[in-house]
This record gives structure tokens, C-alpha cells and sequence, in this order.
């Protein structure tokens, strides 16, 4: 007849170090993607706003093959004026900007330009 021994018998699970090791790990991640969200959104504005200027100027140069006209795009200080001024003297882009069709080509918006999009 044989004697069978227990074996030792070892505890399944994770010890306190291992468990404080995965915590602290998981603030810091944590952490870290807190901080980075409001750079995305900034970044995120951005690439939007890049993207309608560039769909804004595939729009002006649609349009001059379409008219077969000149089209303009520039820059003002308020686009949603009723009659906006696109003289060239505004400072910022994030203002706004018009694409018109230019029929004297001097890059001006004057009065009976067909203008295309604020």
C-alpha cells in the first residue's frame, strides 16, 4: 500500500505589492490621457478649421473653371457683415474669409460681385 503525501498547496491570487504595482500604474496612465484631452480638442479645432480653408479654396477654383471667370479667396475682419470688406488689411484668417468672383480682378470685393461662400 503506497502513502500518498499532500502536496503543498500554494494559494492562487495576487499578493498587496501586486496589487499597489497595478494601482499606481493605472493613476499614472490615467493621469497622463487626462492631461492630453484638452490639446485634442485644440487640435481638433484646428484640423477643422484647416479643412474648410482648404474646401474653400477647392470651392474658388471649382468655380473659376466652371465661370470661366476669376474667383478671389481673402481674408476679412467680418464675414458675416452684409456688405463685408475684403481689402487685404485684416490680420487674422480666423476671422473669416469670402470667395467671390472677381470680374475686375483687382481682389477687392466690390459691390455686384457674385460672392460664393462667407
Amino acid at each position: 500500500m503506497k502513502i500518498l503525501l499532500a502536496k503543498p498547496c500554494r494559494h492562487g491570487g495576487y499578493t498587496l505589492t501586486e496589487m499597489l504595482i497595478v494601482i499606481a500604474i493605472g493613476a499614472i496612465l490615467t493621469g497622463l490621457a487626462v492631461s492630453a484631452f484638452p490639446n485634442l480638442s485644440k487640435n481638433n479645432h484646428m484640423i477643422g478649421d484647416v479643412n474648410t480653408l482648404v474646401g474653400h479654396v477647392n470651392l474658388a477654383r471649382s468655380e473659376t473653371i466652371k465661370r470661366n471667370l476669376p474667383t478671389a479667396l481673402c481674408q476679412t475682419d467680418d464675414s458675416q457683415a452684409a456688405t463685408p470688406d475684403c481689402d487685404g488689411i485684416a490680420a487674422n484668417w480666423a476671422n473669416g474669409w469670402l470667395v467671390f468672383v472677381d470680374d475686375n480682378g483687382n481682389q477687392t470685393f466690390d459691390a455686384g460681385e457674385f460672392l460664393i461662400t462667407r
